[in-house]
Parts: structure tokens; C-alpha cells; sequence
């Protein structure tokens, strides 16, 4: 018999070995049969689809939140807006806000602010929701951005200490001035930066015999309530067609009209104002709601009146003095402390001439300081017509803190520039005129002293820095430029004009409510329970005072 051992005891190809020639066990495949295999193969793919499915649901929420955000106008979460942690290196500053300031303007004056700041090769690289503005400085890299959103959003990320400023159709709410306490208070005028003024356009056809509108109209043709031109003018008829701006997320003319109403279907959205102007102009029954442009032309612009307020027409004067009821302020917020200084200098130079140069190009009104003539209207008392036609009125207006004879940012502003242009035309105090004036609610003695505090109010400031005034006095409730029933008609009413008189001096006017005792800025007499003098910051809950 042969021997097949290997000398250890083991049968060779017995598989019990490792050696050489010893054979490995074989991976045996479980028998499923077709049925088995199917199955299994079902198994996976639902396994698979699952995991996909999941990625996707994930995917479409995360895409979702950005897209929601987006069009809330929110700063995108990104390296260069991480919360929590410092800008980068190379920003200087970041902003954020209302598309109608991020998408031009401001990239426009912050590369002109670089430049001025010593930075070469300068460009504006505009890629979707953030705006760069690029350009170097001894070989370093700078950047400025830009995020084209909301103020809401921007307020958002200024709170998170993701921006550095805010830009801004409306004013900033008093919930949002609160949570940005840690930069003061956000209602100064080193925190509040005018950028200009811009009126929003009621604009029918050239040949449409209508030429203003009240504001009770326009919202119920805005709202689809009327429809037919001959419920407005008897000279035309034929279908109103409604054409409006894209709905800008700070608040519109449109949106302040319907309240909690909704804009018909047939009112057409356009994409931007030149869009809305355009198709008024192609159309002779079309009326448009849009900002003000450089390209306003071919369409004719309504003249625009509030409830029991006389109609004003969207003119350069009107706008400025914001006697025009659809006037917008363009805002940039920096903060009074805790302000990075590049923020700080930008706020400088948007406030500075040039920094107005180029609002104007953007189409916004930003005033050179002028005194100019004015003829009243019908509605004014014939003294105030006898003054107007030996002086000249400044082409502001000064406005007041809710609820206060403090002056607002802007007015603190244009009290200052006013100083100047007094000093650089070397006007006597003699020829300076405060006259003031109030809303209709409350007694008519009452709103008359209210108009006389904040015209001495002004007068004191003015004093302070070394201008004296030749005359003050108060007009009371009269020649109202907003509507009394509406909380913004009524901070309009609530004005100081300041006015420059022929030499040598002003010449007297009786007061609204009959003549003073005495006609020195020492001694006025008032209404019972008036005050002269900045009023206290309202507290939540407190009732403003009336007039």
C-alpha cells in the first residue's frame, strides 16, 4: 500500500493543512434561487432608495431654509458671516440691508471710499446675493461686502455681530434699537445716516387727463375697488390697469395703501421701476406705483394729496422737505459705540459731498443746502403769504422724535449744515426765521404752543452754536402737508421750516392763535400746561402727547 502521509500524521488533501499544495475551504454562496436573489436585489435597492430619498429630504430643507432666507432678505451663513467669530482679516467692513441701497449705491460709494482711502484697483465683483468690492493697499488684499437683502435681515445680523452696518428703507423699529443697545443709542445722528431721499411715483400715460390723486383713491385702485377711469376723471374711461415694482421687503407706498388687504390678480408685478415706467408709457389705460429713477420719462407723475392735506407733487422741493407723502429715507445704521472705525469712516463719507454726488447719480436726492423762493398755497394764512413774499425758504424741513421737541437724526444733521451755510454766506441772525408747526389733535391753543416749543427748541440749538434767530413763531395746525388721521401724516405735520428773509431783518407775524404780549424770544406767552424744551423719551405703552 503506498504511503500518502506527510510524515506528521496527516493525510495530505485531507484540507487540514497549510502547507504547500494544501487546499483553502471555499466561500459557499447560500443556494436562494431566482425567487431568493430577486428579492435581495429589491432588498438593496429599497435600502439604497431609502438613503437616497433621506439625502434628498435633507438636501431640499437646507436648500429650502437658504431660499426662505434669501427672500426674507437674511445674511446667507457663510465663512464670511460666521456667527460667533470676527470678520476675516482682509474685510474692512461688512453691510447689509434693503436691495434698493445694497444693489448700486452703496457698492458704488463704498468703492469710491476705498479709492479715497488709498486702495488701487478697485472693482465691484456682483455675484448673486453678496456684493464685493475689491482693491489693494501695499500689497495687501481689501474687501467691503455687501449683502443685498432687508433691513430686517440686516438688523438680524448686526444683532449677531455678522455686519457691521445696516442699510435701510424705514426707519429701524424700536424692537431692533433695543437689541442693538450694546452700539447706543441707534436713533442719534452719529448712528442714523441720511443717504438721500427718494419719492415712489404714482405714474399714468402722457395723454391721461387726471393729474393728481388722493391717497383714499389710490388704495381702492390699487385694491381692485375701482376699476374705470370714469369713476375718477369724467374725461376718460376704459379699464384701469394696475402695474407695480416687485414688492420690496421694507415696506412700499403699495403695501402702506392696502393695509391688511391684498392687490388684486390683475395688478401686474414688474421686475424694477424702469420696468413699471416703461409699461405705463406703452399703455394709455396703465397707472404705476414705482421708486423713482433716472429713467422715469414718458409717463407723467401724479401729484398726491392725504385726507384733508392739500396735494403736493413728487417736485425736488417737495421730496426734500418731505411734504410729499410717498418721500422715503434711505438710512445706513453704524451705531454710536462698540463701531468699527471703518464702519465709523464710511458713515462719514455716504454723509460727506461726495458721498451725496453719488446718491444723486443712483437717483436719490441728497440737498446741497439752499435758500430758495417759495410761493405758498391757497390754504395759507395771509400772514404767512405776506412773509413768503420778502423771504426765501431753506429746502428742508425739521421733524421731530415721536412723542418729543427733540429733533430727529436728520434734522440734528441739518441744523448743523445749516450753521455752516449761515457762516459761509455770512447771513445776519437778524434774517433768520423759525416757524413752527403741529397736527389738529387736542385744543388749538394747545397745538399752537406745542409748534412754538419746538420752533424755540431749534432756536436754543441754533443759539448754542452761535446763530441767533430773528423771529419764531407758530402756525399751529394750519397748512397740514400729511393727513391727521394717520400716524404718519401726522409726524409730517409735526415741522419746523426755517426761512431766510430779505435784509435787514425779519419782519414781525402775528402767532396762529392771535398776537404776543411780547415779541422778544425771552418772553412768549403759551398755552396753559406747554413746556418749551426737548419732551422725555416715550417708555412702551406711553401715550405720545397730541399736536
Amino acid at each position: 500500500m503506498t504511503d500518502t502521509s506527510d510524515g506528521m500524521g496527516r493525510e495530505a488533501g485531507d484540507g487540514g493543512g497549510t502547507g504547500y499544495g494544501a487546499r483553502r475551504p471555499r466561500l459557499r454562496l447560500p443556494r436562494l434561487g431566482i425567487l431568493g436573489w430577486l428579492i435581495a436585489i429589491i432588498a438593496g435597492a429599497i435600502v439604497v432608495g431609502i438613503a437616497v430619498l433621506a439625502w434628498l429630504a435633507w438636501d431640499f430643507q437646507v436648500e429650502s431654509a437658504r431660499k426662505a432666507a434669501a427672500d426674507a432678505g437674511e445674511v446667507p451663513v457663510m465663512a464670511d458671516f460666521a456667527p460667533g467669530q470676527p470678520k476675516p482679516d482682509d474685510v474692512l467692513f461688512r453691510v447689509a440691508g434693503s436691495a434698493a441701497l445694497a444693489d448700486q449705491v452703496i457698492p458704488d460709494m463704498a468703492a469710491a471710499w476705498m479709492r479715497g482711502q488709498g486702495y488701487g484697483g478697485v472693482s465691484i465683483n456682483r455675484s448673486g446675493q453678496v456684493i464685493e468690492v475689491e482693491g489693494s493697499r501695499g500689497g495687501q488684499p481689501a474687501r467691503v461686502l455687501v449683502v443685498s437683502g432687508s433691513a430686517t435681515g440686516g438688523f438680524r445680523a448686526m444683532v449677531e455681530r455678522r455686519v457691521e452696518a445696516v442699510v435701510s428703507m424705514r426707519p429701524i423699529a424700536p424692537t431692533e434699537a433695543d437689541r442693538l443697545s450694546a452700539f447706543g443709542d441707534m436713533n442719534n445722528p452719529a448712528s442714523e445716516r441720511v443717504v438721500g431721499l427718494v419719492p415712489e411715483l404714482i405714474v399714468v400715460h402722457r395723454s391721461n387727463p387726471v393729474d393728481a390723486i388722493t391717497t383714499d383713491t389710490l388704495a381702492r385702485v390699487v385694491a381692485g375697488e375701482i376699476t374705470e377711469w370714469a369713476d375718477i376723471v369724467s374725461q376718460k374711461s376704459g379699464p384701469i390697469e394696475v402695474r407695480l415694482e416687485s414688492p420690496r421687503r421694507d415696506g412700499t407706498a403699495v403695501s402702506n395703501l392696502l393695509g391688511d388687504r391684498e392687490a388684486p390678480e390683475t395688478a401686474e408685478r414688474l421686475p424694477d421701476a424702469t420696468a413699471v415706467f416703461d409699461d405705463v408709457a406703452a399703455g394709455v389705460g396703465r397707472v404705476g406705483i414705482a421708486i423713482r429713477n433716472s429713467s422715469a420719462s414718458g409717463v407723467k407723475a401724479l401729484g398726491v394729496g392725504e385726507r384733508n392735506a392739500r396735494i403736493v407733487m413728487p417736485d425736488d422741493f417737495s421730496v426734500l422737505t418731505e411734504a410729499y407723502p410717498f418721500t422715503r429715507r434711505a438710512r445706513l445704521y453704524v451705531g454710536s459705540s462698540n463701531v468699527d472705525t471703518n464702519a465709523r469712516s464710511f458713515a462719514d463719507f455716504v454723509a460727506s459731498q461726495t458721498g451725496r454726488t453719488i446718491a444723486r447719480r443712483s437717483g436719490f436726492l441728497a440737498p446741497a443746502m439752499e435758500a430758495v423762493s417759495y410761493r405758498p398755497t391757497s390754504d395759507a394764512p395771509q400772514g404767512y403769504r405776506n412773509f413768503a413774499a420778502g423771504a426765501q425758504r431753506m429746502n428742508f424741513d425739521l421733524r421731530f422724535h415721536l412723542g418729543s421737541s427733540e429733533p430727529d437724526a436728520k434734522a440734528a444733521r441739518d441744523i448743523e449744515e445749516f450753521v455752516q451755510f449761515v457762516a459761509a454766506n455770512s447771513i445776519d441772525p437778524r434774517r433768520i426765521a423759525l416757524l413752527g408747526f403741529a397736527d389738529n389733535v387736542g385744543a388749538r391753543a394747545t397745538n399752537v404752543g406745542l409748534a412754538q416749543a419746538r420752533a424755540e427748541t431749534v432756536a436754543n440749538i441754533l443759539r448754542q452754536r452761535g446763530v441767533g434767530t430773528g423771529l419764531i413763531r407758530s402756525f399751529g395746525e394750519a397748512m397740514p402737508v400729511g393727513a391727521n388721521a394717520t400716524e404718519d401724516g401726522r409726524i409730517r405735520n409735526r415741522r419746523v421750516e426755517v426761512w431766510v428773509c430779505a435784509p435787514p431783518a425779519c419782519p414781525l407775524i402775528d402767532l396762529a392763535a392771535g398776537p404776543l404780549q411780547d415779541t422778544t424770544p425771552q418772553a412768549r406767552t403759551l398755552p396753559a400746561g406747554v413746556r418749551l424744551g426737548p419732551g422725555p423719551r416715550l417708555q412702551p405703552g406711553d401715550e405720545p402727547p397730541k399736536g
